[in-house]
């Protein structure tokens, strides 16, 4: 929610600057004219343009971002997972709630969860802590991988058993 807050904040100066620059550049462009200053004109002309065609797509891309703030307090605050679920709370259909859940997930909006079949599920998959060793095996000299959190290993060609801190297999 930090994220798609910091992106809301700046979409929303923008976008007032943007309409502010409407008015302004017109102005601008009617002094410039009026008292031959060229430069006032030139700006004036880069900020009707700038205010004609930015302030509706900025205004439209910070409500399509005010959605996705609803979407995820409908998530995080109301427990809403099923895409049903959140769609009819957000009252937008299943293909625009699947599509908002996924370009949540996307851009890093929402995290900690997985969707999977029109449900999001708690992503429960844990940070790998230590990487494999991958040792000799000195029976077969074949590639055994020593996993770290296993107690045992096991050669897969010979079944020589490797035990965690013991240098030698076992048989």
């Amino acid at each position: 929610m930090e994220l798609l807050n910091k992106k809301l904040k700046t979409l929303l100066v923008v976008s007032l600057i943007s309409t502010v620059c409407l008015p302004l550049g017109i102005v601008g462009i009617v002094f410039g004219a009026v008292k031959g200053i060229g430069v006032l004109l030139g700006f004036g002309i880069a900020f009707t343009v700038f205010g004609f065609y930015g302030m509706p797509i900025l205004w439209v891309r910070y409500g399509a971002h005010k959605g996705m703030g609803r979407l995820i307090v409908a998530v995080e605050q109301d427990n809403l997972y099923k895409t049903e679920e959140i769609a009819s709370m957000l009252n937008i259909t299943y293909k625009e709630a699947d599509a908002r859940i996924r370009e949540a997930l996307v851009k890093r909006y929402l995290t900690g969860y997985v969707y999977e079949q029109g449900e999001l599920q708690l992503n429960t998959n844990v940070k790998k802590t230590e990487d494999y060793k991958v040792a000799e095996c000195k029976s077969c000299g074949a590639k055994v991988i020593l996993d770290p959190r296993k107690k045992v290993n096991v050669c897969e060609y010979c079944g020589s058993v490797y035990e965690k801190g013991a240098s030698e297999a076992k048989k």
